[in-house]
């Protein structure tokens, strides 16, 4: 609802109104994790293994590496990682760093990159639920939605500062598709369907893992034509936007080779032959529009038509009706994927512990039931608006049953609800502070504070130390060799020192990561001739307890129990560790 004074004000006086307040977020939002910026400034400390080996695929861009060529030469050490990655994130790291380069040493050039591009990822992402707010509340949900973004414990999870990896990409571009799609179902906004299908696209190019919800957010135009026949103008604009975006996409991010060609966990041909077969069948469904006067027949027609592209989909592409994980050694699913947690599923998140499971699930829990109540309140457009949301959060839950990676995609699909719950609280004549009170009672922070009083504190800080940029102080002072290394340190000795490693934390390694494994799990000489024959010269030992448990459990006098009890004298390994450094560095001989 529009006062009088908003009213009245010019169209750059009305920009500088609406942005006021996402600046003020992100100034909050910069107290809140202040924090986080002097480790990255001072020592490069990257937040995970993805953020670790961006950075040496940005380093590898600007040393010439071919923009096509995305195998990670130094890891899996002969034959090179093959990355399922593009370089979307890489192009604009690449261009800060040179930039910086200009005025600063290349460790400080990287670092204010890194604050940079996160600072502007930040940004967006206020920006986008801002725009978001007034689709689905208009001008007085905008100050709510956004302190339910600083709340989401967003700038402590997927929006740390110098995070680059491409999950908070992903976040803003699912932010920015909704917003564009929920304005296409109103009849005069069909334009909005084309922005809705170039962010889809362009969020395909990053990765795939927000595919489903694409491909949900798409599907919402053809449905509300389903329902009442309105709506056929954003059916040609989603098809527009769709296939140019894909196309330019496909020309500038599909590397080649054959690997490429066949893949199904990175964009690849698979996908741009998707979205032709949607974009063909969006186009098929406007040019029929006038002839099917009923919803049955426009349901068939509809069904008909995406059955034919999935079809097509389905028998070029067999291979992508398989699970990626699929391929995963047991040994490496055993030792590496089981002890990821963000890789279980949400049942097996209960299962092992139930109190963490509803720590993580009771967010989730009361944005739904919020949902539910913003439907049942509403009528017209924006009932049908929540109703759509409300569809994209049933994909986003199932999501989370598979992998509760998803946890974030499905908090910026489903916890707008409860900024509108506040709001309907607050019309009823309540305290203004009700519009705010529902915000933390179902916030992520809210719900951790329990967690983390609970959680085993000097555990966590011991399997923090291995990642920190000074463990490596020891290994980066040898001279170049091959380092046999846990699998989730690989990514930070490549980007610490000047080494290769043997495997790393990406799914496509699965070969080379139960080399890695035999080696540790294999008694002291047997290893020592592993190593040999793959050319390893250092040992390099920082283990979290998950995966020291299993290797101990499947091998107690194997080389990684033996050094981590540091009972036994091995002979032919020469340590060179920094006294009290939680890494410990050996040399073969």
């Amino acid at each position: 609802m529009m006062n009088a004074d908003a009213a009245t004000l010019s169209p750059a006086g009305s920009r500088l109104s609406a942005a006021f307040v996402p600046a003020c977020a992100f100034l909050v939002l910069l107290a809140m994790s202040w924090t986080q910026i002097p480790p990255v400034w001072t020592t490069g400390a990257f937040g995970d293994t993805d953020d670790a080996l961006r950075m040496t695929q940005v380093r590898d861009l600007l040393a010439g590496q071919s923009w096509f060529d995305l195998a990670q030469r130094r890891m899996a050490a002969p034959e090179g990682a093959p990355m399922h990655w593009t370089r979307v994130v890489d192009a604009p790291l690449a261009a800060l760093i040179s930039l910086a380069g200009l005025a600063f040493e290349p460790a400080r050039a990287e670092a204010l990159a890194r604050l940079l591009y996160s600072s502007a990822l930040l940004a967006l992402l206020l920006a986008g639920a801002a725009r978001l707010a007034r689709v689905l509340m208009g001008e007085e949900g905008v100050a709510p939605v956004l302190a339910s973004v600083a709340l989401s414990g967003a700038v402590f999870g997927q929006f740390i500062w110098g995070r680059i990896d491409h999950h908070a990409l992903q976040l803003v571009l699912l932010v920015f598709v909704l917003e564009a799609g929920l304005r296409a179902l109103d009849p005069r906004h069909p334009r909005a369907g084309a922005r809705a299908g170039a962010l889809s696209a362009l969020s395909l190019c990053v990765s795939v893992e927000n595919a489903p919800l694409v491909a949900g957010a798409c599907a919402l135009l053809p449905l509300r034509w389903i329902v009442d026949g309105q709506g056929r103008a954003a059916l040609a604009w989603l098809a527009a936007g769709l296939a140019g975006a894909l196309s330019a996409g496909a020309l500038v991010f599909i590397p080649a080779g054959a690997l490429a060609s066949r893949a199904c966990d990175s964009f690849s041909p698979a996908y741009a032959l998707a979205g032709a077969c949607a974009c063909v069948a969006l186009a098929a469904l406007w040019a029929l529009a006038p002839r099917l006067a009923s919803w049955r027949a426009r349901a068939a027609s509809a069904v008909g038509l995406g059955a034919f592209a999935a079809g097509c989909v389905a028998f070029a592409h067999p291979q992508c009706l398989r699970h990626p994980y699929g391929a995963i050694d047991p040994l490496v699913r055993d030792i590496w994927l089981a002890n990821v947690p963000e890789a279980r599923s949400f049942l097996a998140l209960w299962r092992e512990d139930a109190a963490d499971g509803f720590v993580f699930a009771a967010p989730l829990l009361l944005a739904s039931c919020a949902l539910v109540w913003a439907i049942l309140s509403t009528r017209g457009l924006m009932r049908l608006r929540w109703i759509a949301l409300g569809g994209m959060g049933l994909v986003a839950w199932a999501l989370i049953l598979v992998e509760v990676r998803s946890f974030w995609q499905a908090l910026f699909v489903l916890s707008w609800s409860v900024a509108y719950a506040g709001l309907w609280a607050q019309r009823q004549g309540g305290a203004r502070w009700l519009a705010f009170a529902p915000l933390v009672i179902a916030s992520p922070i809210f719900w951790a504070m329990a967690k983390a009083i609970a959680q085993d504190a000097p555990a966590a800080r011991a399997s923090a130390a291995c990642y920190e940029p000074s463990s490596y102080a020891s290994l980066a002072a040898l001279a170049p060799g091959r380092v046999l290394a846990p699998i989730n340190l690989g990514s930070h000795v490549l980007a610490h020192t000047h080494h290769d490693v043997l495997g790393g934390a990406y799914h496509r390694l699965s070969a080379a990561n139960r080399r890695l494994l035999e080696m540790f799990l294999a008694a002291p000489e047997e290893a020592r001739g592993l190593m040999r024959a793959a050319g390893v010269r250092y040992v390099a030992t920082c283990f979290d307890a998950q995966t020291l448990a299993s290797f101990t459990r499947r091998a107690p006098q194997g080389l990684a129990a033996t050094l981590a009890r540091g009972d036994a004298r091995i002979d032919w390994l020469f340590e060179h560790s920094i006294k009290d450094a939680p890494m410990r560095v050996y040399e073969a001989r």
